[in-house]
């Protein structure tokens, strides 16, 4: 009778031990990089004779100076080259946590000199952001899925949308180094949307590591180009998993804490 029950105790913990090894949620921590930039002007040709920019509101993206988010931000950055109280080329990021949503747009337009007295013939626009998660260590494994979306009408112009993903190990915050990393582009004769999923199960628990998730949208024209670049990256979900040896290690010794504490309680 001992046997069976010390038999169940040792079931009973292992599975609790095992429980231990569910994996568990890794959540954007809502620091964010942006870099937005509008450019009009008048020449040649795409940078000459830039008339107007965005100044001031220009927001490089470079770590570490992120900055820390409410659960919804939008940034952005704009141009009236006709100065009709209506924006003619514009970009901007969101961050949305509630859903997990980044977006990264642009449009532009760029009027014919042939038959409009503005000077503006030519626009640049670009946006681009990347939310980094919070740090984890403690796990081997690691796993994300999103789903992705470009929508893209470059209009008579040139420009591109892009999607990037990487995985830094952390541990000495003044030497990253990138476990993996991934970007890929739009293609007119590709997929316009799906769902990306990576997962390694190599990580170093005693080290630690973050992710982050990036989006790039970019717009160039002249002479009545007229379009847009929309990047979207939504149903962020991030898991890692604990290391096994240390689950069967922790099961192990709440067996032992089992047996030892039955035998001295006789």
């Amino acid at each position: 009778m001992k046997k069976v029950r010390l038999a169940i105790l040792t079931v009973f913990i292992f599975l609790f031990a095992a429980s231990l090894a569910k994996a568990v949620p890794v959540s954007l921590s809502g620091t964010a990089y942006w870099d937005l930039q509008v450019s009009v002007g008048s020449g040649t040709g795409i940078g000459a004779g830039i008339i107007a920019d965005d100044g001031d509101t220009h927001l490089p993206p470079d770590p570490p100076a992120g900055i820390s988010l409410p659960d919804v931000q939008v940034f952005e950055v704009s141009s009236d080259i006709d100065d009709d109280s209506s924006d003619d080329v514009y970009a901007f990021a969101v961050y949305d946590a509630g859903i997990n949503l980044i977006e990264a747009y642009v449009v532009g337009f760029a009027y014919d000199p042939a038959t409009s007295t503005t000077d503006t013939e030519w626009f640049s626009a670009l946006s681009r952001v990347t939310v980094m998660s919070e740090t984890f260590t403690g796990f081997n494994a690691f796993s994300i899925s999103f789903d992705w979306e470009f929508d893209v009408d470059f209009g008579g112009g040139e420009g591109d949308a892009k999607i990037a993903f990487g995985l830094v190990d952390y541990t000495d915050p003044d030497d990253p180094a990138v476990v993996y990393y991934e970007i890929w582009e739009y293609d007119p004769l590709g997929d316009i949307s799906g769902t990306y999923s990576w997962s390694i199960d190599t990580l170093d628990p005693t080290h630690v590591y973050l992710f982050g998730i990036g989006a790039r949208a970019f717009l160039e024209g002249v002479e009545n180009a007229d379009g847009y670049v929309d990047v979207y990256i939504y149903n962020i979900d991030a898991q890692a998993t604990p290391e096994p040896t240390s689950v069967l290690l922790a099961g192990a010794g709440l067996v032992a804490l089992g047996i030892w504490g039955r035998r001295k309680s006789k």
